[in-house]
C-alpha cells in the first residue's frame, strides 16, 4: 500500500477552512506591517512629548480623551548561559543556603536599567 492510498482525501469544506484561514494570517501579516509602520512614526511623537514634559517639569498632559502620563519602570538583563556561569563562578555561598543563595544572588545581580514610558490614560 502506497502512501498516497493512506492520505486522508481534503473535502471542498476543508479547502475552504484552508482558504480562510490562511487569508486570515495574511491579514494579520499586514496588521502587523501596518502597526510596525505606526509604531515607528510614533516614536518621533513620544521623542517631543518626552522633551516637552522635561522642559515643561509637567508629569502628565490632559486631553480630551483621557491623557498622557509618562511612567518609569526597570527594565531587568535576560538570563542566559554565560551569565550563570559568571554568576555561579562568583558567588561565594555555594554551601548549605545554596538554591535561595544562588536565586537571591541571580536575581540581585542582574542588569537593570530604567525605561521612559508613555501611557494613554482615559477619564
Amino acid at each position: 500500500m502506497s502512501n498516497q492510498d493512506q492520505t486522508p482525501k481534503i473535502t471542498k469544506e476543508m479547502v475552504e477552512v484552508i482558504k480562510s484561514y490562511i487569508q486570515k494570517d495574511d491579514e494579520l501579516r499586514d496588521l502587523r506591517a501596518t502597526e510596525k509602520e505606526v509604531k515607528l512614526e510614533m516614536q518621533g511623537f513620544k521623542e517631543k512629548i518626552n522633551l516637552f514634559l522635561d522642559q515643561s517639569g509637567l508629569p502628565a498632559i490632559n486631553t480630551s480623551k483621557g491623557g498622557i502620563i509618562r511612567k518609569k519602570r526597570t527594565k531587568r538583563g535576560g538570563i542566559n548561559r554565560a551569565y550563570l556561569l559568571e554568576c555561579f563562578q562568583n558567588c561565594e555561598i555555594l554551601k548549605d543556603e545554596q538554591a535561595e543563595g544562588l536565586v537571591k544572588y541571580i536575581y540581585d545581580n542582574r542588569s537593570a536599567e530604567e525605561i521612559e514610558e508613555l501611557k494613554r490614560v482615559r477619564h
